[in-house]
């Protein structure tokens, strides 16, 4: 087993992924760096328990320069000091936030809050793309939220997706029941201008180390 290592001897030099636009924001699983030995460097995955980060993979600068240039890694400077119970995550533009978690989880509550309201106009304008937009965004600030899916599924429904709709659906069945769904596309579809002739692109853009680090105390 790896040793423990106690936050308050770490910092953050950036985070384990690369995210474009249309996977922001996002809770994203931190690099850690010795403080005193900034040639000891921490990966994902790893848990975050009790003040202490355990079972990260240590790597070395050059590891991390390829990483880097391999564009799967971000790295960003001066380091940050690393905290107990603090979440690293990436706003809409590109910005990093390390924060207490429940300020954190505040915040992009209220951006997905923000975006499922955005989503709903666009829909009853008849504006599909926007509404598209905005629901990716309220799931990417929060991938447990059903309303995004139930909102994507009444605009494939009324473009005769039944690809999408399904999948909507399908991805939805994880937090709630078909018929309970079912109910919330319909109201959607009821909310909805008139259909347009136009395809729903792909809606999940998701972090591709997304759950990669249990970051909160096991």
């Amino acid at each position: 087993m790896r040793e423990p290592l106690p936050i308050n001897a770490l910092e953050i030099i950036g985070y384990a992924n690369r995210l474009t636009e249309t996977m922001r924001p996002a809770v994203v699983p931190p690099i850690f760096r010795m403080k005193s030995e900034h040639g000891r460097i921490f990966l994902p995955p790893y848990v975050m328990q009790e003040g202490f980060v355990c079972s990260a993979m240590e790597k070395s600068e050059a590891d991390l320069k390829q990483f880097n240039e391999a564009g799967e890694v971000t790295l960003f400077a001066p380091a940050l000091e690393a905290r107990r119970d603090h979440e690293l995550w990436i706003t809409e533009d590109g910005a990093h936030r390390y924060e207490p978690i429940s300020d954190a989880e505040t915040k992009l509550r209220e951006i997905a809050t923000k975006n499922i309201a955005a989503a709903v106009s666009a829909l009853q304008d008849g504006d599909d793309a926007a509404a598209k937009k905005f629901c990716r965004i309220a799931l990417c600030a929060d991938d447990r939220l059903i309303e995004p899916l139930a909102i994507s599924a009444a605009i494939a429904r009324r473009q005769i997706d039944r690809g999408t709709e399904r999948l909507m659906a399908k991805l939805a069945a994880k937090r709630t029941t078909p018929s309970g769904f079912e109910i919330m596309v319909d109201g959607y579809v009821s909310k909805a201008a008139a259909p347009v002739a136009q395809p729903v692109s792909d809606l999940l853009s998701q972090h591709s180390m997304a759950g990669i680090a249990t970051k909160k105390a096991a």
